[in-house]
């Protein structure tokens, strides 16, 4: 085994989904701190959403109906397609990771968001000012297809 697949498989081992979103999307530093609690302070959150949500939406805009909706490397992750879920022209939605943690996660929170210790409802409610909502978790379990492993070492030289 080389020293890069070693390092691969250490980090199928290690990484912790919930950890992640807690640190990158967490209220940030503060004990006992939830989710809606998001301040000013937690710019870059507010600043990609925003971001995201009107590239999104300007691209509905030009493309019509009966869309599907693909999340490339999707990590823990599930803004994107929660907003998805949410746009009636799109009818399905599928995601791929190159982490196994990360596929299993959104699988189990696809299937209940009550399953993660991350609260993705205060944080919904919060980072897209009120547009989401607990229906939109119903509507991404409706619309979700398949969350698939991204192997990357096969992708060759892209």
């Amino acid at each position: 085994m080389t020293v890069s697949q070693l390092r691969d498989v250490d980090y199928e081992k290690l990484f912790d989904p919930e950890g992640y979103l807690q640190l990158y999307y967490g209220p940030g530093p503060g004990v006992g701190k939830k989710a809606s609690e998001i301040t000013d302070g937690n710019r870059e959150v507010r600043y990609r959403l925003g971001t995201t949500t009107r590239f999104l939406e300007q691209c509905l805009l030009q493309k019509g109906d009966n869309l599907s909706f693909l999340e490339l490397s999707a990590g823990p992750y599930i803004y994107n397609m929660l907003f998805a879920a949410s746009q009636k022209q799109i009818v399905s939605i599928d995601c791929t990771d190159f982490c196994d943690a990360n596929i299993q996660y959104i699988t189990n929170v696809i299937e209940d968001h009550r399953r993660s210790k991350f609260d993705w409802a205060s944080y919904i409610k919060v980072a897209s000012k009120g547009k989401l909502n607990n229906d939109s978790f119903h509507m991404l379990k409706k619309k979700f297809g398949t969350a698939q492993k991204l192997d990357f070492r096969a992708l060759g030289n892209c």
